[in-house]
């Protein structure tokens, strides 16, 4: 059932998913399919949540090396074709449907872990002030890469990451 959800939103992204699909192209009944998820919506949840490998958490003793490393996890993900276009689709049902939009918030918060972990042990660590919100942080160090994907359509090169990285942690001010 999980793999015919997942080849359904590769071949017609999230906005044709739906469970009378995902029932034909299984062959298991929507009864069925509904035995195991009370929702459509729940069933694509756990299906991206399926396809997307979930992202390790580094701990290298550094903040630029950990953050390094997330990104280089990061990249690959987003530059792929069917994964951006169905973060995007997932972006636009959450922003018209409230329901869907909780279960995309559950799904990236934990999805969020990795950076607000790697985050929380530079400032144990003293790397980064104690008066730093992280998950404001969190969301800093991840927006140049979905930025450029969805602004500009291009993505960070992989030897981009260290210069993007430093202009995060050490800002734009001269010296």
């Amino acid at each position: 059932m999980v793999s015919a959800a997942q080849e359904l939103i590769a071949e017609v992204g999230v906005g044709g998913f739906t469970v009378d699909a995902v029932a034909a192209r299984s062959g298991v009944a929507k009864t069925t399919i509904y035995r195991h998820f009370s929702s459509g919506d729940e069933l694509l949840i756990h299906t991206i949540d399926c396809m997307v490998e979930p992202f390790t958490t580094p701990n290298t003793g550094s903040l630029r090396s950990d953050l390094i490393a997330v990104y280089e996890q990061m990249v690959p993900v987003i530059s792929d074709p069917t994964m951006f276009g169905m973060m995007m689709g997932v972006m636009a049902k959450a922003a018209v449907d409230p329901e869907f939009a909780r279960l995309k918030d559950e799904f990236e918060h934990v999805r969020k872990m990795p950076v607000l972990t790697v985050l929380e042990l530079a400032q144990a660590r003293g790397e980064v002030r104690a008066d730093v919100d992280l998950a404001l942080l969190s969301e800093l160090v991840e927006g140049p890469v979905v930025a450029r994907r969805i602004i500009s359509g291009g993505m960070i090169a992989m030897d981009e990451i260290p210069v993007v990285i430093d202009l995060v942690l050490n800002g734009i001010a001269a010296a």
